[in-house]
């Protein structure tokens, strides 16, 4: 065998090692996503399996058996202020709305996947088509029965103008402030004191809002 057969064979056997080599691991990455995504899929059915879920015609909520009357109030008020909050911002479609509602902070915060969370964060808004929430029954938090009702049309602002705007909430004053709005968590604007009769900056609201 000369030179160039053999360097061409050399070649091939090692193209063919490689092949084999590709084909294995991408069988082994195949089926390790098949795996997480079996993981993640049984995940949610045993998170789903422990509520009970409350349907309208914009929204699906998931409850415990506790929380009952607190889930179809929430449903109420969402449906109630829905075609407002449409009309406001006119998204060209939206999906179903999932809403979880957790009975304790524990739980809520698990669902988030954040454990050292402040007592005023009762809500949030998960991806484009989910609210996780505290029920307002909840006695831990210090916000009132009212205000957390108020966080569902808060999150539910925040999903219609991730629908406007993937990138919406970059802009953490407009961000905030439109929620703020269409939720009713206003406040009287003759009592509103700025400190040291300066207003903060357009920077200063998107990076450090919380601390106003």
């Amino acid at each position: 065998m000369n030179i160039s057969k053999k360097v061409i064979f050399i070649a091939a056997f090692l193209l063919t090692l490689l092949t084999i080599f590709y084909i294995k691991v991408n069988r082994k990455e195949n089926i390790n996503k098949l795996d997480t995504v079996d993981n993640i899929e049984k995940v949610e059915e045993n998170i789903d399996s422990n509520y009970l879920v409350e349907n309208s015609e914009h929204f699906k909520i998931y409850y415990t058996i506790n929380n009952k009357i607190y889930a179809k109030h929430i449903l109420k008020v969402l449906e109630k202020n829905y075609d407002k909050i449409i009309n406001d911002l006119k998204p060209s479609e939206l999906p179903i709305i999932k809403v979880r509602l957790y009975p304790t902070q524990k739980d809520f915060f698990q669902s988030i996947q954040e454990y050292n969370r402040k007592d005023w964060v009762v809500g949030i808004t998960w991806g484009k088509d989910e609210i996780r929430m505290l029920s307002p029954n909840n006695k831990e938090t210090s916000h009132s029965y009212d205000e957390i009702v108020k966080t569902a049309i808060h999150e539910f602002t925040h999903i219609v103008s991730i629908h406007l705007n993937s990138y919406a909430s970059q802009h953490r004053w407009l961000w905030d402030g439109i929620a703020l709005y269409e939720a009713g968590q206003t406040r009287n604007l003759k009592k509103l004191r700025i400190n040291n009769d300066n207003l903060p900056s357009l920077f200063e609201l998107n990076t450090n809002i919380d601390q106003l």
